[in-house]
C-alpha cells in the first residue's frame, strides 16, 4: 500500500526504537515520507546537534529558551474555529453516478 502513495506523513520518530526502523522499511517503498512532529513547538532542524541527545528531557533541556520565546509570542492565541459549512467542491471535482455495477 506504501508504494502506491504519492507521500506517506509519519510522526518523527527522532531515533527510537522501533519507529525509526519502521520509517526506514516505508521509505524503502520508494515513496516520499515526510516526517513530521505533530508535537512541535520547536523544530528540531533548527537545534544543535545537542538538542537531539538524551531524548525527551535533553530535548526539553536545550530548546527551553526558544520555547519560551515561541509560547511568549503574542501570535499564539488559537485560529477562531471556522464556520461548520461544506466547502466548494474542488475544480476537479468529478460526479460519480449514484449506482455502480460491480458485477463481473
Amino acid at each position: 500500500l506504501a508504494a502506491k502513495a504519492c507521500v506517506i506523513v509519519q510522526d518523527e520518530h527522532f531515533g527510537v526504537e522501533p519507529h525509526a526502523s519502521a520509517a526506514a522499511r516505508v521509505a524503502k517503498t520508494g515513496a516520499p515520507v515526510w516526517l513530521v512532529d505533530t508535537a512541535c513547538t520547536v523544530p528540531s532542524r533548527t537545534c544543535g546537534s545537542s538538542a537531539l541527545v538524551g531524548g525527551n528531557a535533553g530535548f526539553l533541556r536545550a530548546t527551553a529558551a526558544a520555547r519560551k520565546r515561541v509560547l511568549a509570542a503574542p501570535d499564539t492565541a488559537p485560529a477562531p474555529p471556522l464556520p461548520h459549512a461544506t466547502p466548494p467542491a474542488p475544480s476537479w471535482h468529478v460526479d460519480r453516478p449514484r449506482r455502480i455495477d460491480c458485477s463481473l
